[in-house]
C-alpha cells in the first residue's frame, strides 16, 4: 500500500495537523477504502477525515487545486464560518499552541480601493485597541499578504442568534432583556473609544457559553463600505436594521443608526421574525422609511411593557426620538450584574441539549448502585420484548405499513445520507446524495428520486441536473412519504415531480421559498379528487410571515399548486402555468388575528380552465398582475373566500385578460385594469408550455398593444 506523498506529509507536519504517528493508526482505513486500488492522497485525506483527524473543511481545502490555503501565517484554519461579498470568515488555530483560536477573515478587496479599505482597517485596529469590553470583538490586526488581507480577532466559541432563531424561534423576554442590556453596555464601551459596530444583526451577534451577548465584526461593514451599498446579490436580511436616515441618503452609519439596528435585532428575537419581512432589499429600505416598527407586542403580547417600550424606543423613526447616547440608553437597561447572564445561560444549555439535563447527586450506595442496574436490565428486556413483537407482527403486513413505521422512527440525518427505506429497496431510485455543508443536493437526470426528510438550520436548495439528452430528474411521490424540507430558505430548480392523490406532494416549513423551472404533473384522477397539492408552504415560526417565488414553473393535472400556511405571506410569481384543477393558491391562515395580509404579484402568468385563482379565508389581500391571462371558466369565482362576507380584496391589473362573466370576488372587493377577452391558445391545454401562448392577440381590446399576455414559454421550459 502506498504511503502519502512526502509534499503532503510534509505539509500536514508544518500545519501541525498530523504527525506520522497518526498515519500509520490510519493505514487500516486506508486499506479498507482502497481495498486493491492505488492509495492516492485523496483516500488518505478521507481515512485522516473519518479518523477526525482533519475536520470536513480542512478535506476540502487539502483536495483542492491550492491546499496551501488552509495555512495563514502561523495559524491554521480549521472551519468556515461565513463569507461576504469580498471576504471568507474562518476559525482558525494557533499552529504549536494547543488549540488556541482565532477567526480571521480573508479580504479579496477591489484594487482600485485596497489603499484606502486598508488603511481604514489599520486605524480601526489601533483604535479597538482601548475597547475592554467581553461583549465587543473588533478586529486585533490586519495584514497584506498577497492580493489578500488578513483581519484577525478574538474567537467567540458560541452560536450566533441567527442560529438559535433558525433552531427556535422567538426568544423568552427575560432572555432577550439580558441581550439587550449587554449589548447596550458594550456598544456604550465602544461609543466611548469614538467607535461604531455599523453592522448589528442577529448573524453578527453570538452567545458565548457564559450567556454573554458578543457584537462581533464591531466597525468592520463601516471600514469595507463607509456608505450604504445595496446590492441584490446579498440575502435580504442583510438590511433588517437599516435605519432610515441611512436608506434616505446612503450615509454613513453612526451611534444613532446603531440603536436602530440594535432595536430592530431585539424586536426579531421577541417577535421570531424581522420588523419588515419582505424579501427585496429595495422593498425593504423603502418600508424603514415610509413605517414606523410596530409595538412588538403586537406580535408577542407576553412581552414586559418595560422591555417593548425600550426596544420601540430604539427604532423610532427620527433620530431625536431615539437616546442621545449609548451611555443614556445603558441607564434604561441595566440590571442587577449577578443575575446579568443568569437566564440566557439557562437558555443556551437548553438549546444544546437534546433531553433535560439530569442532575446526580454525589452520594451513592449500594442499594441505589443495584437499583439502576436492576432498572437498566429490565429496560433492555423490555426493548428486546417489543422489537421482537414488532418483528412478528410486520411479517404479514403490506410492505407500505411497515416503510411507514420505519420512516417514522427513522433519524432524518439517515435519510440525508442516503439510507433507503424498505418499501423503496427493490425500486429503482436513485439514493438521495449528501448535501453539500451550504445546504445544496444535486440530483443527476434521467433517475428517479422518491420523498425524503431534509432539514438545515439556513438553507436547502435541491438542483436538478439536466442530462445531455435532455432528461431531468423526477422526484416520485409515494402516499404517506411526501418530500420534505425544513430551513428558513428553501429552493427547488429543475425538477419534475409527480406524485399521489389526496395529500400535498412537497411539505416545506420555512420563511422563505423559491421554485424555479420545476414541473408538478398529476393524472385526470388527481384532479377530479380534487385533494392533491403541489407544494404546501408552513410558517416555521408562528406569525413570521413567508415569502414565495414561483418562476417558470408548469402545473397540470392537480387540485392546488400552492398551499400556504401562515398569517402574512408575500407571493411573486413570474412564467407560471397551471392547467386545470380547483385553485392556483390556498392561503389558509393558522390564527384568527387581526393583520393577516397577503400580497400576490404575477407576471406573464396562465391560468387555464382552472376555477379560481385565490381560495383564502379572510385577511387583507392585494394582487399585482402583469401580462397575465387568467381563463378561468365562466361564472366562477377568481377570489373566493371560504368565510362569507369576510376579507378584502384589492386587484390591480395592466394587460391582464380576464374571462368574461367570472365574479372577481364576493366579498368586499377593489378591481381596476382586468380586461374582459376570450383567449385563444395554440394548442390544447398540456405539460408543455407553448401550447398555452396565445395564438393571437385579441382584437379591439384595450390596454394589451405591443404586450402579450400569458406565459412566454421559451423562459418556460
Amino acid at each position: 500500500m502506498e504511503p502519502p506523498s512526502e509534499s503532503l506529509e510534509r505539509f500536514l507536519a508544518e500545519c501541525g495537523l498530523c504527525q506520522r504517528g497518526e498515519l500509520r493508526r490510519c493505514r487500516g482505513r486506508v486499506r479498507r477504502l482502497v481495498h486493491d486500488l492505488p492509495a492516492f492522497d485523496s483516500v488518505w485525506i478521507d481515512a485522516l477525515l473519518q479518523a477526525r483527524v482533519l475536520t470536513g473543511y480542512q478535506a476540502r481545502v487539502l483536495s483542492s487545486s491550492d491546499p496551501t490555503r488552509l495555512r495563514v501565517g502561523p495559524c491554521v484554519l480549521v472551519d468556515r464560518l461565513g463569507s461576504g461579498r469580498w471576504s471568507e470568515t474562518c476559525v482558525a488555530e494557533l499552529i504549536g499552541s494547543g488549540g488556541e483560536r482565532r477567526v480571521l477573515k480573508r479580504l479579496v478587496v477591489p484594487s482600485d480601493i485596497l489603499e484606502s479599505v486598508t488603511s481604514r482597517l489599520a486605524e480601526l485596529v489601533e483604535a479597538a485597541g482601548t475597547v475592554d469590553h467581553p461583549g465587543i470583538v473588533a478586529p486585533a490586526f490586519v495584514e497584506r499578504q498577497g492580493r489578500e488581507l488578513i483581519v484577525g480577532s478574538r474567537y467567540v466559541d458560541g452560536p450566533s442568534l441567527r442560529e438559535l432563531l433558525v433552531r427556535r424561534g422567538r426568544f423568552p423576554a427575560e432572555v432577550v432583556q439580558e441581550i439587550g442590556a449587554g449589548l447596550v453596555e458594550a456598544l456604550s464601551e465602544l461609543e466611548a473609544a469614538g467607535l461604531v459596530h455599523g453592522g448589528l444583526m442577529p448573524g453578527n451577534v453570538r452567545l458565548s457559553s457564559n450567556g454573554q451577548a458578543v457584537a462581533v465584526d464591531a466597525g468592520v461593514a463601516g471600514a469595507l463600505e463607509p456608505t450604504l451599498v445595496v446590492d441584490g446579490t446579498r440575502p435580504a436580511d442583510r438590511y433588517d436594521g437599516i435605519a432610515p436616515e441611512i436608506a434616505a441618503d446612503s450615509g454613513a452609519a453612526d451611534s444613532r443608526s446603531d440603536m436602530y439596528a440594535l432595536g430592530c435585532l431585539l424586536f426579531e428575537l421577541l417577535a421570531g421574525r424581522p420588523p419588515f419581512p419582505v424579501a427585496d432589499a429595495v422593498m425593504k429600505l423603502n418600508a424603514h422609511q415610509a413605517s414606523r416598527v410596530a409595538d412588538v407586542r403586537e406580535w408577542a403580547p407576553d412581552v414586559p411593557a418595560g422591555l417593548a417600550e425600550r426596544v420601540h424606543r430604539l427604532c423610532a423613526v427620527s433620530q431625536a426620538d431615539r437616546p442621545d447616547s449609548w451611555r443614556e440608553a445603558r441607564d434604561g437597561w441595566r440590571t442587577a450584574r449577578a443575575r446579568k447572564t443568569r437566564h440566557s445561560k439557562t437558555f443556551l444549555r437548553q438549546m444544546r441539549s437534546a433531553a433535560p439535563v439530569v442532575h446526580v447527586a454525589g452520594r451513592r450506595d449500594a442499594s441505589r448502585v443495584l437499583r439502576v442496574v436492576g432498572g437498566t436490565v429490565l429496560a433492555f428486556g423490555l426493548a428486546v420484548f417489543v422489537w421482537v413483537s414488532q418483528q412478528w407482527s410486520t411479517r404479514d403486513r403490506p410492505p407500505g405499513v411497515v416503510a411507514a413505521a420505519w420512516a417514522a422512527v427513522a433519524p432524518a440525518e439517515d435519510l440525508e445520507k442516503g439510507a433507503v427505506v424498505p418499501e423503496l429497496a427493490g425500486i429503482d431510485r436513485g439514493v438521495w446524495p449528501e448535501r453539500s455543508k451550504d445546504g445544496t443536493v444535486r440530483l443527476l437526470g434521467s433517475d428517479a428520486w422518491s420523498g425524503v426528510r431534509l432539514e438545515n438550520s439556513e438553507s436547502l436548495v435541491v438542483i436538478g441536473v439536466t442530462d445531455l439528452d435532455g432528461s431531468r430528474p423526477r422526484i416520485v411521490i409515494e402516499a404517506g412519504r411526501p418530500l420534505e424540507l425544513h430551513a428558513a430558505r428553501v429552493e427547488l430548480h429543475g425538477l419534475d415531480i409527480r406524485g399521489p392523490a389526496g395529500e400535498p406532494w412537497v411539505i416545506v416549513q420555512g420563511g422563505v421559498l423559491r421554485v424555479r423551472d420545476c414541473r408538478f404533473v398529476g393524472d385526470a384522477d388527481q384532479q377530479a379528487s380534487g385533494t392533491s397539492t403541489g407544494v404546501e408552504l408552513v410558517d416555521g415560526a408562528e406569525q413570521s410571515g413567508v415569502y414565495v417565488e414561483w418562476q417558470r414553473v408548469v402545473v397540470t393535472g392537480l387540485s392546488t399548486g400552492l398551499r400556504i400556511r401562515a398569517s402574512r405571506a408575500e407571493v411573486v410569481g413570474e412564467d407560471v402555468l397551471q392547467v386545470g384543477g380547483e385553485t392556483w393558491l390556498d392561503w389558509q391562515q393558522p390564527q384568527a388575528i387581526s393583520g393577516n395580509s397577503l400580497r400576490v404579484v404575477l407576471r406573464h402568468c396562465t391560468l387555464r380552465q382552472t376555477r379560481r385563482l385565490l381560495k383564502y379565508g379572510g385577511g387583507r389581500v392585494r394582487i399585482d398582475t402583469e401580462a397575465c391571462v387568467l381563463a378561468i371558466p365562466s361564472g366562477e369565482v377568481l377570489c373566493e373566500s371560504s368565510v362569507a362576507s369576510t376579507g378584502l380584496v384589492a386587484i390591480r391589473g395592466r394587460a391582464t385578460l380576464l374571462t368574461p362573466g367570472t365574479v372577481v370576488t364576493r366579498g368586499q372587493g377593489d378591481v381596476e385594469g382586468l380586461v374582459a377577452a376570450v383567449p385563444t391558445f395554440g394548442g390544447p391545454g398540456s405539460v408543455d408550455p407553448r401550447d398555452s401562448e396565445l395564438s393571437r392577440l385579441p382584437a379591439g381590446v384595450p390596454g394589451v398593444d405591443g404586450i402579450r399576455p400569458g406565459i412566454r414559454a421559451m423562459s418556460a421550459r
